[in-house]
């Protein structure tokens, strides 16, 4: 969804419908041009890349390796050092429980999402199309 408040593109799911558990929010500035038109060699990821964010707090700014859905099912595969400050694991699987219309939206702006900044840290997508 757009937070224009903030400033933010944001695309997120938690374990629970009232927000508790784990709860996930990839990220990145609302405003930026699209397409990214930077610098293919920056290691600035912090201003030209997506962000991940966990609820309590942990954030890695691109390192997400790999998206794929298959119904309603969802795997995520992060770079060790992300996983390493997220706590998830390289692969973090989500039995998503929502309406299809929700997870649909879900999808497109996960993708609007990732596939901004740094041509290395945009995920290999798969079954989000």
């Amino acid at each position: 969804m757009a937070d224009e408040d903030y400033d933010t593109l944001e695309a997120g799911f938690s374990e629970g419908a009232d927000g508790s558990g784990l709860a996930v929010m990839f990220q990145r500035e609302l405003s930026a041009v699209a397409p990214w038109e930077g610098d293919p060699e920056t290691d600035d990821y912090f201003s030209n890349s997506y962000c991940v964010t966990l609820g309590s707090g942990e954030t890695v700014y691109g390192e997400l390796e790999k998206v794929s859905f298959s119904g309603n099912r969802a795997t995520f595969q992060f770079a060790g050092h992300a996983a390493e400050i997220l706590r998830t694991g390289r692969q973090l699987v989500v039995d998503f429980e929502v309406p299809e219309a929700d997870l649909r939206l879900f999808r497109e702006v996960l993708e609007e999402v990732v596939t901004w900044g740094v041509p290395s840290q945009v995920p290999q997508l798969d079954g989000l199309g």
